[in-house]
């Protein structure tokens, strides 16, 4: 941790947003060094500050120079309302929540930076005793700047699931909001949420879209029920019924099943694998 300084201003990089029992134990006060610096694509590099130029070798002998600022792209942008830069008070830090709506699509750096300080002080890094409070504001910030393990967790814990790594740590429950914050941890790829969203979601086509994301994923942990064999039943026995605004596929269902035969083979599954080709031929029958 360091005082922001003309060098980080110069650069563009954005505060990390900190509260006061972040500081308490670095001695840090006064208005100019309240928090720690990283790098984000929160912030524009100033207009004034020219272009920097990156030397790439290229045959030994000479160099071809590559623009490294004057990107086409729009860095992304999360309004200071939602996530604070710098030092924010307790009661500021208290607060804090999680806007969906501004959860960018790319997870930015900091994020993992957030996710550690919570660690941290469920650690008692900060003080001799737990901080489940400081640790919370940390686990938002991270979920809002992306980061796609805080957004699991912080979906489970509004479903009133706690996560073993962050003992203590809990929310008031609010299954509307830990639906949107699972969709949205779906949308990013986390595996956890791909498989819940693809047994719990409103309706069949989307049940159907995340069961082959976490097909195409490669499914998880078999003792959990989550394997891909596992998945590839499931999503057969829901294209074999159809129903609900969904066609039925038993062309497809078949397929999934012999895909299936064949990885509960793989893990000794022998019933299993009785079970799926058993219902790949019964699916293939109805197509002829």
């Amino acid at each position: 941790s360091h005082k922001c300084n003309a060098i980080c201003h110069a650069l563009g990089l954005r505060p990390l947003a900190t509260c006061d029992t972040d500081a308490s134990r670095n001695g840090i006060d006064g208005e100019e060094g309240l928090t720690q610096t990283m790098p984000s694509i929160m912030e524009r590099v100033p207009s004034s500050i020219p272009s920097f130029m990156e030397r790439v070798p290229s045959n030994g002998r000479h160099l071809r120079l590559q623009k490294y600022h004057g990107q086409t792209n729009e860095p992304s942008r999360i309004p200071v309302a939602v996530v604070p830069k710098g030092r924010v008070t307790d009661h500021e830090a208290m607060q804090v929540r999680i806007v969906e709506s501004e959860i960018p699509a790319e997870p930015l750096p900091e994020g993992a930076v957030h996710l550690e300080f919570a660690k941290m002080h469920l650690e008692g890094c900060f003080h001799e005793e737990p901080d489940t409070f400081a640790a919370l504001f940390h686990l938002r910030l991270a979920a809002q700047v992306g980061h796609r393990g805080a957004l699991w967790i912080v979906a489970q814990l509004y479903k009133g699931i706690e996560c073993a790594d962050f003992p203590g740590v809990k929310v008031e429950e609010d299954h509307a909001r830990s639906t949107k914050l699972a969709k949205v941890a779906a949308d990013h790829g986390v595996p956890g949420a791909l498989f819940s969203l693809a047994r719990s979601a409103a309706t069949l086509v989307e049940r159907k879209v995340y069961y082959e994301r976490a097909i195409a994923l490669g499914g998880g942990d078999s003792a959990w029920g989550d394997g891909l064999y596992q998945l590839q039943h499931e999503l057969a026995e829901i294209l074999q019924a159809g129903g609900e605004g969904l066609e039925a596929d038993p062309a497809s269902a078949a397929e999934l099943w012999l895909e299936a035969a064949e990885g509960a083979m793989g893990e000794g599954k022998m019933k299993l694998w009785q079970k799926y080709n058993t219902l790949a031929e019964e699916a293939q029958a109805c197509v002829e």
